[in-house]
């Protein structure tokens, strides 16, 4: 769902908004169902849960200006 914007500060404040939610609130199974914030101040080593990518990423090309 696309969100509209009056002015960049009104989207700047959605975009904060967003990333609270996201680091702060939502849980993640990567993080053992935590907030990576939650993650973040955990002692010791959380269990990986991710995997490595299968394929490599496309290397960006530049072009000299």
């Amino acid at each position: 769902d696309m969100e509209e914007y009056t002015d960049f500060l009104q989207a700047k404040e959605r975009i904060s908004q967003i990333i609270n939610i996201y680091n702060k609130v939502r849980p993640h199974a990567s993080c053992n169902m935590l907030t990576p914030m939650e993650a973040e101040l955990q002692r010791g080593k959380l269990k990986k849960r991710w995997r490595k990518r299968k394929h490599e990423r496309k290397e960006i090309k530049t072009v000299p200006s």
